[in-house]
């Protein structure tokens, strides 16, 4: 009998080796089906929602469940039974925006659909984030007009091509001017599930998280990269969302282990399920595991599910 009923596992750096291909190696293909073969659930933990999971994991067979938006969403995988949805409240989310005003940029996910500013776009390229992490990513924008960036500067005078126009032909992402004018013109009906800030440096980053987490007790805040930050409804997180999904399948969360690499992943360490870092995990994420395994281009997810599940 396997030690574990259901594993839990990252995209970006657990699986993803290379986030903008959205590909699973085979290896790692071939392990999560034999475990499922042998009766386990195999459950995909991540920010993205389920439309940017890419079509190799959509289709997967062995796929079950989905905790996506960070936990913001539980989604059967195979179609049978409804979704839970854990949104922010509109208000809240307002008043999140007007207090870190113009210093950030945004990016959100609304009834599932993926929304991203302009400005969140810019500050993507300059990082080397995302789409822009593809060399190759400028070809797409070769004829790209010469778009004004407000600072003195146009785009195609900043990055020697244009962002905005690569990066719409590389992400499931939709452009928007404004993420605040987009929720404030939601109707009552929408669900507004997470947001992404971004920041222009790390000490930015840091001092925003600090504030944050002490003033708003009523929001999940995590530190997705150096200059970024993930925001969801109080509680809500990966592991809030595994917990629920264990309960709602009759799986003690003991016998649930997770796999992970970064802050969005904090949320799955110490609770009563086993949590395995990568071996390319932030310092502070592997010293908060259980275990540690390779690294995402060594297949590490892998290599764990052939060693103890498997033999």
């Amino acid at each position: 009998m396997a030690a574990f009923d259901l594993i839990a596992f990252d995209l970006d750096g657990t699986v993803f080796g290379i986030p903008f291909k959205q590909e699973i190696a085979q290896r790692v293909y071939r392990a999560f089906q034999a475990a499922h073969d042998r009766g386990i659930t195999i459950a995909v933990a991540t920010g993205r929602p389920v439309a940017m999971l890419g079509d190799q994991l959509k289709s997967a067979p062995w796929l079950d469940w989905g905790i996506t938006v960070n936990g913001a969403q539980i989604v059967d995988m195979q179609g049978d039974q409804p979704s839970l949805c854990r949104p922010i409240d509109k208000q809240l989310a307002l008043k999140l925006m007007r207090e870190l005003g113009d210093k950030v940029s945004w990016s959100t996910f609304i009834n599932d659909t993926p929304y991203v500013e302009e400005k969140k776009v810019l500050h993507m390229a300059e990082m080397g984030l995302g789409a822009f992490s593809d060399p190759g990513v400028t070809s797409a924008a070769a004829d790209a007009s010469d778009t004004d960036t407000g600072e003195g500067k146009s785009v195609m005078e900043r990055f020697g091509f244009n962002p905005i126009e690569a990066f719409a032909s590389r992400s499931d992402m939709n452009i928007v001017p404004s993420i605040y004018k987009l929720v404030e013109e939601l109707p009552k009906t929408s669900k507004v599930q997470k947001f992404g800030c971004a920041f222009d440096s790390a000490e930015d980053t840091d001092a925003a998280f600090s504030e944050l987490t002490r003033v708003h007790k009523d929001l999940d805040i995590a530190i997705l990269n150096a200059t970024e930050l993930e925001i969801t409804g109080v509680g809500v997180n990966k592991g809030s969302a595994l917990e629920l999904l264990c309960w709602k399948l009759g799986i003690d969360p003991a016998r649930a282990v997770a796999f992970g690499d970064s802050g969005n992943d904090i949320s799955l360490t110490g609770r009563s399920n086993h949590f395995v870092a990568m071996g390319n995990a932030d310092g502070f994420i592997k010293e908060r595991a259980d275990e540690i395994t390779a690294t995402v281009q060594e297949d590490g997810v892998a290599a764990w599910i052939e060693k103890n599940l498997l033999n």
